[in-house]
């Protein structure tokens, strides 16, 4: 019984090494959600999107 708990511990962390660490972000708009996403990745906020965006189409 203690195998299978372990082997089933094993698995989740294959599945999902990072865990507890991810956090949902619900985001406004349509388009632009994956640059805003960016945005506050990299700064903390998603004011910076448009300068992103330069950088990601140049």
């Amino acid at each position: 019984s203690d195998t299978i708990s372990e082997e089933n511990v094993r698995i989740d962390m294959q599945v999902d090494p990072i865990g507890s660490q991810l956090t949902e972000v619900k985001m406004e708009g349509g388009g632009d959600s994956f640059v805003k996403c960016f945005s506050l990745w990299l700064h903390g906020n998603e004011n910076e999107h448009l300068q992103i965006r330069e950088c990601i189409v140049k």
